[in-house]
């Protein structure tokens, strides 16, 4: 679907880390050719793929992070407490 669409965002969560070696290869194929005008962001849990993507961002938990002040009507948080 995504070669029929070319979207310029294509979300990818945890299906290369599940697929075979050689699958893996022509999925990265298609999307540096045939997606090459697309933004991916890909959620897996390997760094198998680092060579496929030229940036890597890693999201670790922050106890002591705080909240962005709520945007009325979405949450009923106070703003700025601990998550």
């Amino acid at each position: 679907m995504a070669l029929i669409h070319t979207p310029r965002w294509l979300l990818i969560d945890q299906v290369l880390d599940s697929i075979d070696d050689d699958t893996r290869r022509r999925v990265s194929d298609v999307i540096v050719k045939d997606l090459a005008g697309s933004g991916v962001i890909h959620i897996g849990r390997t760094t198998l793929h680092s060579d496929l993507f030229g940036r890597v961002l890693h999201l670790v938990k922050d106890p002591e992070a705080r909240r962005l002040p709520p945007v009325d009507g979405l949450e009923s948080t106070p703003a700025l407490t601990p998550s």
